[in-house]
């Protein structure tokens, strides 16, 4: 009896440790309201794999990192961010906050809160639709998403975020 409850503890300390918490609309509210954290002492990661393409014809563009290619006369910039890169965010707006996984000024993705209806308002990669695909900026570059257009926005888990409440 007593090697099941054991197993059924372990089993059930791996299953709350790998839960994923994503941010949305009310922990952002609750983070930035309350005073004990502000959004850029946060550790953010993206869900899943983010690979952004730039296509140009000039050998003159400064993108740092990356791979280039050359094909049918055009040069491609291929940049990914891994699945789970450590991020930090700065606010933008009510419903965007820019999200840097490197170093630099224009180095950020932006992040803009959706809702999902049958999941609620999470925070998702944002950018613009167009016939030919889905473009984000990076680096102050229009950059195709070849992968990763749904990638939602992680949160580390141990985020102290205290809330006053009122006791009768």
């Amino acid at each position: 009896m007593r090697f099941r409850t054991k197993l059924a503890f372990v089993i059930m300390i791996i299953f709350l440790s790998s839960c994923k918490v994503y941010l949305n609309e009310g922990t952002r509210q609750r983070i930035q309201t309350n005073g004990t954290e502000k959004i850029e002492e946060v550790q953010f990661y993206n869900d899943r794999e983010i690979k952004l393409v730039f296509k140009t014809v000039s050998t003159d563009e400064k993108i740092s990192g990356g791979k280039v290619k050359l094909k049918d006369g055009y040069y491609y910039y291929y940049i990914t961010i891994p699945k789970k890169t450590p991020a930090v965010a700065e606010h933008l707006n009510e419903r965007q906050i820019k999200v840097f996984f490197e170093q630099g000024v224009d180095r950020f993705l932006v992040f803009e809160c959706f809702d999902r209806s049958n999941m609620g308002a999470y925070y998702q990669l944002s950018g613009k639709n167009t016939n030919d695909g889905f473009y984000v900026t990076f680096e102050g570059k229009s950059m195709k998403v070849i992968e990763g257009a749904s990638s939602l926005l992680l949160m580390k888990k141990n985020v102290n975020v205290k809330i006053e409440r009122e006791s009768r």
